[in-house]
């Protein structure tokens, strides 16, 4: 009879999110300070809910790639691929602030040198080692 009475009360602290393993410790007497915490959760979520619901929101009317970090829907499409991964690697070093100047700068001004550059390939004119580094030495001035 008692694990009958107690069925119904484990599924009313479940259903309030308190973990399974929680309510097996506390036989039922759940403290009202284990249950504020419970409670940390779902505030949490309901204040990042919105936030994550506008993200997706801009991704599909953008048709942006689902990894654009927020901001940049609009101008994604647009972007090199390295253009790309600087802008996912931006947030993690700059500031709000910083971050607006450089969406700004990119819905101005998409391509400023009219074609993409690809870093990531050599330069077709490598000249010898021995040419460049006679341009490097400290205190030369002529050209040669």
């Amino acid at each position: 009879m008692r694990d009958l009475v107690r069925l119904p009360c484990i599924g009313r602290l479940a259903d309030l999110g308190v973990p399974l393993s929680r309510i097996g410790e506390a036989d039922g007497n759940i403290a009202p300070d284990a249950l504020s915490q419970v409670d940390t959760e779902p505030a949490a979520d309901m204040e990042r809910l919105p936030r994550t619901r506008s993200d997706i929101a801009a991704i599909l009317r953008d048709s942006a790639p689902a990894d654009t970090p927020a901001g940049f829907e609009p101008v994604a499409s647009g972007l090199s691929g390295p253009d790309r991964s600087m802008v996912q690697i931006y947030p993690r070093l700059h500031d709000e602030d910083t971050m607006a100047d450089l969406r700004r700068t990119v819905e101005a001004d998409r391509d400023p040198f009219g074609h993409d550059i690809d870093v990531t390939r050599p330069l077709p004119w490598p000249a010898e080692h021995g040419r460049c580094s006679r341009r490097a030495t400290p205190g030369r001035t002529s050209r040669t």
